[in-house]
């Protein structure tokens, strides 16, 4: 599911400013102390400026800072990489999460590689799961485009439109977006 880095919010078990409970996208609960994240059965420790905890995988951990995303390497604690992003997104079909700013596209591979995917002039405002072979969607504020990161082409499906909301049926092969085409304003379909 898609959420941006400001709606994982922790649980306040504690009247302190500390968040002292938070849960991963998969629901897992993790208690924190300072920059320590535990569980039932494991423990973590992530960087100080560390806010959120989002992914714990065995081979990465996906933390949140502000509008950063921290790739944190299990096997080499001191190997981190900070992403400048501020929506994030896993892909069900890949295994992969999909994370982006205005203007870059990157995804965060099963191994915990990072690779960008796209960097565009103009601005993403979501990106979506085509198919499950990788094949993405690509929305911005007045077109949708389909994007191959295999072989880092897209495709313009839409272009003019003021486009407010949008999902996929990736196995009815359909996209559905609420917006307006010309003088229609409404939900629409668009097969692909």
């Amino acid at each position: 599911a898609e959420t941006s880095l400001e709606n994982i919010f922790p649980i306040n078990l504690s009247p302190s400013t500390t968040p002292s409970v938070w849960f991963d996208y998969q629901g897992q609960a993790w208690q924190r102390q300072e920059e320590i994240f535990s569980n039932n059965n494991q423990t973590i420790t992530l960087p100080k400026l560390a806010t959120s905890l989002i992914a714990v995988s065995k081979k990465f951990i996906l933390a949140g800072w502000q509008d950063k995303i921290y790739l944190l390497d299990r096997a080499n604690e001191n190997s981190q990489q900070i992403l400048s992003v501020n929506q994030i997104h896993f892909n069900n079909f890949t295994n992969e999460w999909l994370l982006w700013s205005l203007n870059e596209l990157w995804t965060v591979y099963p191994d915990g590689r990072a690779v960008l995917l796209l960097r565009t002039g103009e601005e993403i405002k979501q990106v979506l799961p085509l198919d499950e072979n990788g094949l993405l969607l690509v929305i911005h504020k007045n077109k949708l485009t389909a994007f191959n990161p295999g072989y880092y082409l897209g495709q313009d499906l839409l272009n003019n439109v003021e486009i407010k909301q949008v999902s996929t049926a990736v196995k009815n092969r359909l996209i559905y977006f609420s917006g307006k085409m010309g003088q229609k304003e409404g939900l629409f379909q668009l097969e692909y």
